[in-house]
């Protein structure tokens, strides 16, 4: 209830409540809580502006998020290497993302310049592109990967008048109503290192 009343968001309490019932042996639904509903609407993290945070001091970084959608673990991790061109696209080597899975990331258009700047200034294949000191604590990361995600998908959304009912993903709930192009948020979906449509809906499409 503490936390509840806290305005931790409904995401966090679940966290909480579940490793409680670990460490006791029981369900979270047997301590007598209601949990608030986890909606995309009580969804918080890194949609509005960081207090303290000037995007402008870092633009390197920032723009190479927009461009990139990687997480934060993931942008510590990347190498000059892993910045390379497959025919005209250029694209990012996530070497160990979520659940340690590989993936290659397409640059979003129009910031392939700011990737590729970043990487020019190491001095070899190994270095890595960002070091500690260049990535801000508080640093919104999954509101670039939003951004991403927003641009990737309206490049490869079709019409949805044309498309077969099948491949049409019909939202619920506070977004009752709208309809996505399913085939489109699979592959946003594959690069943002998920694997399922309603997480990029749910999370990123806000």
């Amino acid at each position: 209830n503490f936390r509840i009343g806290d305005g931790v968001s409904p995401w966090t309490v679940a966290l909480d409540a579940a490793a409680l019932a670990k460490l006791y042996g029981c369900k979270s639904t047997d301590f007598g809580v209601e949990l608030p509903k986890r909606e995309r609407s009580n969804v918080k993290r890194s949609r509005g502006e960081v207090k303290g945070f000037k995007e402008e001091k870092y633009k390197d970084v920032v723009d190479f998020c927009k461009g990139s959608g990687v997480r934060i673990h993931e942008l510590k991790s990347l190498t000059k290497k892993d910045i390379y061109y497959k025919g005209k696209a250029l694209y990012i080597h996530v070497k160990q993302g979520k659940g340690g899975k590989e993936r290659e990331v397409p640059v979003r258009e129009g910031y392939e310049k700011a990737v590729l700047n970043a990487a020019a200034k190491c001095n070899d294949d190994k270095e890595k592109i960002f070091k500690e000191k260049e990535i801000p604590v508080r640093f919104p990361c999954h509101k670039y990967r939003a951004e991403y995600a927003k641009a990737q998908y309206e490049k490869l959304a079709r019409d949805i008048s044309i498309i077969p009912d099948n491949e049409k993903y019909i939202c619920r709930k506070d977004k009752a109503g709208q309809v996505y192009d399913k085939v489109a948020l699979h592959e946003v979906s594959v690069m943002l290192g998920h694997n399922r449509e309603s997480v990029v809906v749910d999370s990123y499409l806000y």
